[in-house]
């Protein structure tokens, strides 16, 4: 005849020994993905600073012209906040790896705790 135990909170129903490590390794994927777009977008910006002052050093008479090839001031300023737009999207996915990865290192933790105490 089995023996029936009642579960409480602290006893998982299933043992998955491996289920902390693929919360990190979910959470640094994610993350790296957000700091790639993120890092596009402000290399693009930076990208169109530099060219704006580059242009102002090399020919300060000429109007500065953007990488799409529209010409002013206006037009590099509207194509860093582009840059910058892309960039910002690349953020939520930081904040959600991070939180992931701290997540799973604390769950790593609690069962390393769980273990010594047995």
């Amino acid at each position: 005849m089995p023996v029936h135990t009642k579960l409480t909170a602290a006893q998982p129903t299933t043992s998955r020994p491996y289920a902390p490590l693929m919360v990190r390794l979910i959470g640094l994927i994610i993350t790296l993905i957000g700091l790639a777009i993120a890092g596009w977008g402000v290399a693009g910006a930076l990208s169109e600073l530099v060219g704006l002052y580059s242009g102002a050093l090399s020919a300060p008479l000429e109007s500065p012209t953007a990488a799409n090839g529209e010409v002013g001031e206006e037009a590099v300023a509207k194509s860093m906040i582009d840059s910058v737009i892309v960039g910002a999207a690349g953020v939520p996915f930081l904040a959600v790896g991070g939180v992931l990865m701290f997540i799973g290192g604390g769950r790593k933790r609690r069962a390393r705790t769980r273990r010594n105490l047995r």
